[in-house]
């Protein structure tokens, strides 16, 4: 539904979904309108209820819930999803747990695992194709290959002597 003939309609409509607790990006789509526009007609006290809301605390047991899920090794976009908040909120939780980057550094490519990948690479198959077979990244593999002296690394990036 568009607002573009009758600003007062929209205006009104905003106003009443602000009251609502609706988000910027739930009128978006609800209205049909640009997000600036929303912006524009937003009464005054708008973003003072969105500052609370950022204040809201989350429950300990919540909390709790999050690092344990984190720690079976779910990332912070996965988490942000499944109890639906964004990974702004995750993150800090996960810090404040002292969990945060943990699980990922402990993700190291085994030497079996590095074996194989050199075997591919010397057999003439790509880096992004061997990213592709053993889901890892593609920038793992080429790392892996620079490591063991099978890649130069880019010459933009190149140590400048």
């Amino acid at each position: 539904m568009k607002y573009k003939k009758n600003p007062v309609d929209l205006k009104a409509s905003i106003e009443l979904m602000s009251s609502m607790g609706f988000t910027v990006s739930e009128m978006v789509d609800a209205l049909g309108v640009s997000d600036p526009t929303i912006r524009r007609y937003l009464p005054k006290n708008h973003k003072r209820l969105r500052s609370e809301f950022k204040k809201h605390k989350l429950s300990p047991q919540l909390e709790k819930e999050i690092v344990e899920e984190y720690l079976k090794g779910k990332g912070g976009s996965k988490l942000a999803k499944q109890f639906n908040m964004s990974r702004d909120v995750i993150e800090p939780i996960l810090k404040k747990h002292g969990v945060r980057g943990k699980i990922q550094r402990d993700k190291k490519v085994s030497l079996e695992v590095q074996k194989i990948i050199i075997e591919a690479y010397l057999l003439d198959i790509g880096p992004s194709q061997i990213a592709k077979e053993s889901g890892l990244k593609r920038h793992t593999v080429t790392n892996i290959l620079r490591k063991h002296g099978l890649m130069k690394p880019h010459p933009f990036y190149a140590k400048k002597s």
